[in-house]
């Protein structure tokens, strides 16, 4: 939904509220919930603004986000702050690790620069995890395996 064209000025991230506004509301009319995921651009500022928070701020309240903590942390931001700025309304995380810079490639879970039991012990209340991986550097299948497992080795549990 986001093109460049929406992310490069303020009226292209307030034309994107609308439509995930407009989304919302049809999702919400057939029982469904709809949410929003970022990417890095939504933490860079915009025209003295930032993107995050317009959208946080100006979308309907049932529309969830679905953090990307790699995505975040790429952007120069701590994912597990935002975790706390973000959790009235996170509905999910998207876990993925790797070298967090533009053009890196993705690595499995616990071998990159993402602090991961620091941003699961930010979560206040369960939310679903997604492992995903755009660009792994090594067989993603094998690195979503370790992903999981590393998952696992944390006993962490978030409705403790």
């Amino acid at each position: 939904m986001a093109g460049r064209a929406t992310r490069d000025s303020l009226s292209g991230v307030r034309e994107l509220i609308s439509a995930g506004n407009k989304a919302g509301a049809i999702a919400r009319e057939h029982g469904l919930q709809f949410g929003m995921h970022n990417h890095w651009w939504e933490f860079e500022p915009l025209e003295g603004e930032q993107p995050i928070r317009l959208l946080h701020g100006l979308l309907h309240p049932d529309i969830f986000w679905q953090l990307d903590v790699y995505w975040a942390q790429t952007a120069g931001v701590d994912p597990a702050d935002w975790l706390l700025e973000l959790m009235p309304r996170i509905g999910s995380l998207h876990l993925k690790d790797g070298s967090a810079v533009h053009g890196g490639t993705m690595t499995a879970l616990g071998r990159g620069k993402v602090d991961v039991p620091r941003i699961l012990h930010a979560l206040s209340r369960p939310v679903d995890w997604v492992i995903e991986l755009d660009e792994c550097a090594t067989d993603p299948l094998d690195a979503a395996q370790q992903s999981r497992v590393y998952l696992e080795s944390l006993r962490y549990d978030p409705s403790a």
